[in-house]
């Protein structure tokens, strides 16, 4: 009777440990599932931008032939050395309409405090409004 009774708990034991190692696997399959869904949603996302650019590289490609540029990256870092360039002129456009705008501020005050009459600050906004205007097409 004492074999039986230890054979059954080495079953029951044996039955227990397979139950829980079926859990974890059942476990582990279901995150490899959300790994696998997240994963091929990643793709998707990959896949589409590719098919985008796709169309930019293509563009490219026939700048290129219309050019004097070899290949496609010279044609790119010409184009974008072309932009950085155009930012620095952007940059000091600003800037010197930043400094225009402070001198005509100082001016204005400068012009109360001596008693000059709006009429003849409006003269003088004209004046550089002009300024500006011949300087900003010279860019």
């Amino acid at each position: 009777m004492f074999l039986k009774e230890a054979d059954v708990n080495k079953t029951v034991e044996k039955a227990e440990r397979e139950r829980r190692e079926a859990l974890q696997k059942d476990k582990q399959i279901e995150t490899l599932k959300k790994e696998k869904a997240e994963l091929m949603q990643k793709k998707h996302k990959l896949d589409h931008q590719v098919q985008r650019h796709t169309v930019y590289r293509d563009i490219m490609e026939q700048m290129v032939a219309m050019t004097k540029f070899k290949d496609a990256e010279l044609l790119a870092d010409n184009l974008e050395s072309q932009l950085h360039l155009r930012e620095q002129l952007c940059q000091r456009e600003r800037e010197a309409e930043e400094t225009r705008m402070t001198r005509h501020r100082k001016s204005l005050l400068r012009n109360r405090n001596m008693g000059i009459k709006p009429v003849q600050d409006a003269v003088h906004v004209s004046c550089l409004t002009k300024e500006a205007t011949t300087v900003h097409m010279q860019y």
